[in-house]
């Protein structure tokens, strides 16, 4: 059926053309493949479509009838195409992502997509949950850490650099550590308990575990956790991203600086069943591109 397909076109081109040589230029190939094809077909059919003489083709009357079925074909093949174009280059998108994204650097980068594709819309649910994303109906997820076991589709679209920080004046009260052990005597700020996280590996590249913090006070919100860190209630874990600009401006100093956290990788997560599936394609090989490393 393949091949009948693809004879079918050739003799839409012939009769377009109105000889073998012309539609074989127009395809780059030799006139006998074009006549090959139309033998071929004749052959299939058990008819004759083209009248032949050394000066002209000319349809015969099952030719022209046949014709049209074949301009149906490619012109449904055509808005085919345009329709799969279309829908990667507009629509709508809905996503949820990391709290930690909420950036002027992140922005931008929807910014310079939305800039490339103008008819793109965009629906962004900011939640460090995992939300559905077949019963919530949602395009794609950018999530963080390792995935669990799924139907979905992924790809790994970032690794996520860390840093353990707190404000200078807390810096000044609790001191300064010299390994993972002597962060147990700050008050640790965040999601979960820091027995879980973080692994940070030594300048010698040796690996350790933070121990279990005897003071932690449990947020459920990453900005929450920056706002209780950044009013001196004690350090937290963040995406560097998320405090470059502190670290910058000296609200925040970076805690054992020479030792490194461990890093997390940003896994970008969709249904392969989704009708918008070539535009979160492309909106993630974007990301990917364009994030790397964070």
């Amino acid at each position: 059926m393949i091949d009948m397909l693809k004879s079918m076109a050739i003799f839409s081109e012939v009769a377009r053309l109105g000889s073998f040589r012309a539609a074989a230029k127009s395809q780059n190939v030799s006139p006998s493949v074009i006549s090959r094809h139309i033998s071929n077909l004749e052959g299939n059919l058990g008819e004759v479509l083209l009248s032949r003489s050394t000066r002209k083709l000319s349809l015969t009357s099952v030719g022209e009838e046949f014709l049209c079925h074949c301009d149906q074909m490619i012109e449904s093949a055509n808005r085919g195409l345009i329709s799969v174009k279309e829908n990667i280059n507009e629509g709508h998108l809905r996503v949820t992502l990391p709290i930690t994204l909420i950036t002027t650097e992140f922005g931008e980068l929807i910014r310079i997509f939305r800039n490339k594709n103008p008819k793109v819309d965009f629906s962004l649910v900011f939640d460090d949950d995992y939300i559905d994303i077949i019963g919530d109906g949602v395009d794609l997820a950018l999530r963080l850490g390792p995935l669990e076991d799924s139907n979905l589709k992924s790809k790994r679209i970032a690794i996520v650099n860390r840093s353990i920080v707190c404000t200078p004046d807390y810096f000044a009260k609790v001191g300064k550590p010299s390994s993972p052990e002597d962060l147990s005597r700050c008050n640790w700020i965040g999601r979960k308990n820091p027995a879980m996280i973080p692994v940070m590996y030594s300048p010698s590249g040796e690996k350790h575990t933070v121990p279990e913090q005897a003071k932690f006070t449990r947020v459920n919100n990453i900005l929450a956790i920056k706002a209780l860190v950044l009013s001196q209630n004690g350090i937290g874990l963040f995406s560097d991203m998320l405090v470059e600009k502190e670290l910058a401006n000296g609200q925040l100093v970076r805690l054992l600086p020479e030792w490194q956290v461990e890093s997390m990788h940003m896994y970008a997560v969709w249904s392969a069943n989704k009708t918008t599936g070539l535009l979160v394609k492309k909106f993630v090989d974007f990301l990917a591109e364009e994030l790397e490393e964070l």
